[in-house]
């Protein structure tokens, strides 16, 4: 839009500059004549002005829009292993509106199995994550501030009653970069 309105502009100068050039140089014409020229630059003048510096303004908001507009959050890929029980699993960037609610939409990973290694896409660029879990038996488990990148593991553990279970996130070299013992633990019924 704004290379049509600043070519439509040159345009309008152009032939403001003509009239110009023609109210000028034409020596033995009538004073209509001179008039119309004169007010043909005028207008045109204006018109080619208000054109070019619209389609410029057009222009500047374009390229300085698509440099701030923040690039969409890449995902990541994370590791989730289970030792639990089947469960479902939901691994969110730390929200608000993520913390808050307790409708998370479709779970990062549905039946997630007992003893299962599963890698899963989340969305990436959160400075913290939360980790939402309901398992067959209807058990809550909660977690906050997780911490996150690319190639991460969480592992999900608990003892044989379930009543104190742990996440713990791994980074890609094996090292301990996060520790949850005794998370949350809830009944749905």
């Amino acid at each position: 839009m704004g290379i049509v309105l600043a070519g439509a502009g040159v345009l309008a100068l152009a032939f403001s500059a003509l009239n110009l050039f023609g109210f000028r140089s034409v020596l033995d014409g009538s004073a209509k004549l001179y008039e119309t020229m004169h007010r043909r630059f005028v207008v045109f003048c204006a018109v080619g002005i208000l054109l070019a510096v619209g389609g410029a303004f057009c222009l500047f908001f374009y390229f300085k829009g698509s440099n701030a507009t923040p690039a969409p959050a890449k995902e990541i890929s994370v590791t989730f292993v289970n030792e639990v029980e089947n469960a479902d699993v939901w691994i969110l960037p730390r929200t608000e509106e993520n913390l808050k609610t307790t409708l998370w939409g479709t779970p990062t990973l549905s039946g997630s199995g007992k003893g299962s290694t599963e890698i899963c896409r989340v969305d990436g660029g959160a400075e913290y994550y939360i980790v939402r879990i309901i398992d067959a038996d209807e058990g809550y488990y909660a977690a906050n501030d997780l911490i996150l990148l690319d190639g991460y593991t969480v592992r999900f553990t608990a003892d044989a009653d379930k009543y104190h279970a742990a996440l713990a996130v791994i980074d890609g070299n094996g090292s301990m970069i996060w520790e949850k013992n005794g998370v949350f633990i809830g009944a749905i019924r």
